[in-house]
């Protein structure tokens, strides 16, 4: 593969995990907003917000800076959401005009190959498990 092609592919994984952190987020939000609902009034201004630090941010950031960064990335949880699922629904809706443009031939030949590079890491991944 040349560079051009690789890529999308590195672009592709990128925005996926950014928006994997954004989907981990939400789910620590819900997380703590049914928390903050099942304690008591009292406790609730005590209760720390959690979420996770980007890369190397742990071993320089303040308690205080912590907690602001916590903060804003659940400010931006719903939205990444949203977000997350429009382009779930983006590449579905891709995949099928796609795929639309082959034969019935050339599905069953591609579904054949998926299949036969998903043994393929499986087998590779049970190897290196053994060693």
């Amino acid at each position: 593969m040349n560079q051009k092609q690789q890529l999308p592919t590195t672009f592709t994984w990128v925005l996926l995990v950014v928006l994997a952190s954004g989907l981990i987020i939400q789910g620590m939000a819900a997380a703590q907003s049914d928390d903050a609902k099942a304690k008591p009034a009292a406790k609730q201004s005590t209760t720390k917000v959690r979420g996770r630090l980007p890369a190397f941010y742990g071993r320089v950031v303040s308690g205080e800076q912590r907690e602001k960064i916590y903060k804003i990335q659940q400010g931006y949880a719903a939205e990444i959401a949203e977000l997350t699922k429009k382009l779930a629904e983006l590449r579905e809706r891709q995949g099928n005009e796609i795929k639309a443009v082959l034969t019935p031939e050339q599905v069953v030949k591609i579904e054949d190959l998926a299949v036969k590079a998903k043994a393929k890491r499986a087998k590779a991944k049970a190897a290196c498990s053994a060693k």
